[in-house]
């Protein structure tokens, strides 16, 4: 099978992998494994093409295949990750041990100058809270007898105006 920018395009593929396909081979190219390698490096997306453009038969064969590619390089891979794990295991605990006991000398370090800190806002916050609770006051009760001045001018100006 020839596959050409056209059939990828009649297909709906991303206008971007067209593009590389397209770039790559301008006069399409047969499905090979150099090709389907090729593609790979590329970055194309050989999922994609599968779902779309294989047949049915040939879109199960392709799963199956890769069901058993993905259990081989999983069994040839995990003695690997087991032994990364555990060469890694106790350079992980020692560096916890070293995150935790870093932790507790800031800690302990800084708790005395947080507590100041606090002690020092709580107190400046109480002084702010006390030198500015009159004025307040005077504000909320100024701006409500304004405000009850206005809604009497508001609803004297619509009786007037509906009167009128």
């Amino acid at each position: 099978m020839l596959i050409t920018r056209e059939l990828l395009e009649r297909r709906a593929a991303c206008l971007d992998q067209a593009a590389i396909f397209a770039a790559e081979w301008p006069e399409g190219t047969k499905i090979t494994l150099a090709a389907a390698m090729r593609a790979v490096e590329l970055g194309l997306d050989l999922e994609w093409a599968a779902e779309h453009i294989m047949t049915e038969p040939a879109v199960h064969a392709y799963r199956d295949a890769l069901a058993s590619a993905r259990r081989a390089h999983d069994e040839a891979t995990e003695s690997a990750r087991r032994a990364h794990r555990e060469a890694t295991a106790s350079a992980c605990r020692a560096h916890d041990e070293a995150m935790a006991s870093a932790c507790r000398a800031h800690r302990e370090a800084t708790e005395s100058a947080r507590r100041a800190y606090d002690e020092a806002m709580a107190s400046a916050c109480r002084a702010h809270r006390e030198a500015t609770e009159s004025a307040c006051r005077a504000y909320d009760e100024a701006m409500a007898s304004a405000c009850r001045a206005y809604d009497e001018a508001t609803a004297s100006a619509f009786v007037a105006a509906f009167g009128a």
